[in-house]
């Protein structure tokens, strides 16, 4: 008797079959790697305006503390460590207005600070800023720079220009997100803020320490009139840069 024997064989997969697989794989991957990014992104969004903030309750606090008196921009050319609480610095706001919250002013950086910087910098750093080293101070937001002003009341720490002195507290700029092209000077102005929020924008801190943000191109066109004097476009009622030369509180 003739017998007759059948052998299974099992189907492997095909080329175009695995490409197929494969690419659903990487797409997925990416999907995944985008959201993550996002959040990732919306998670620092939400620390740096919270430092942000903190600069604004620091301000009205250490106002209050000094009869009105706004602390100092710091020193107008690039800042060195060795310099940091020397001169015009002492009374920067990036080192009397931290402790008002809990924080180190940057002349009490330690060394391990200067070298951690999202451990170590606190209000100071903004999580959206690619750190570049420590040897040198680096900012992540900055003071108006306007405030202290030739065509102002004062542009000398020894004469503090003082709250009641900003006729629109809520509409005057404070401190912004610095661009980081300039992030070795703590002072800077509309033409100067970084658009490192979603959605490209900037957040900005006013005179009675609240915090909204803006797209960075509305920001940065300065209307110029001549002798140095910047403010922001008049058309623009909510925002004051220069509030000795604005339209709005100067009286021109």
């Amino acid at each position: 008797m003739k017998t007759t024997s059948c052998s299974l064989r099992t189907r492997g997969f095909t080329l175009v079959e695995m490409l197929v697989v494969t690419l659903i794989i990487a797409v997925l991957a990416g999907i995944a790697s985008v959201a993550y990014a996002n959040i990732r992104a919306r998670a620092h969004s939400v620390v740096s305006a919270n430092n942000m903030r903190q600069w604004g309750q620091a301000l009205v606090l250490y106002a209050s503390d000094h009869n009105g008196a706004i602390p100092f921009e710091g020193d107008r050319d690039r800042v060195t460590w060795a310099a940091i609480a020397a001169g015009a610095n002492e009374r920067a706001w990036f080192n009397v207005l931290p402790p008002y919250v809990g924080e180190k002013g940057m002349a009490d950086f330690t060394a391990n600070d200067r070298d951690s910087h999202a451990n170590g910098w606190g209000i100071h750093y903004c999580p959206l800023v690619e750190w570049r080293d420590s040897r040198r101070p680096a900012f992540s937001y900055m003071m108006n720079s306007q405030i202290y002003n030739p065509n102002g009341p004062s542009d000398d720490p020894d004469r503090p220009v003082r709250m009641p002195q900003i006729l629109e507290p809520t509409q005057t700029v404070m401190f912004a997100d610095l661009n980081q092209s300039y992030n070795d000077r703590p002072r800077g102005r509309g033409r100067h803020v970084d658009e490192r929020q979603p959605g490209g924008m900037t957040n900005l801190v006013f005179f009675d320490g609240s915090m909204r943000a803006y797209e960075a191109a509305y920001l940065r066109p300065d209307t110029y009139s001549g002798g140095g004097r910047f403010y922001t476009d008049n058309n623009r009622p909510n925002l004051i840069w220069n509030p000795w030369t604005h339209p709005r509180t100067s009286g021109n």
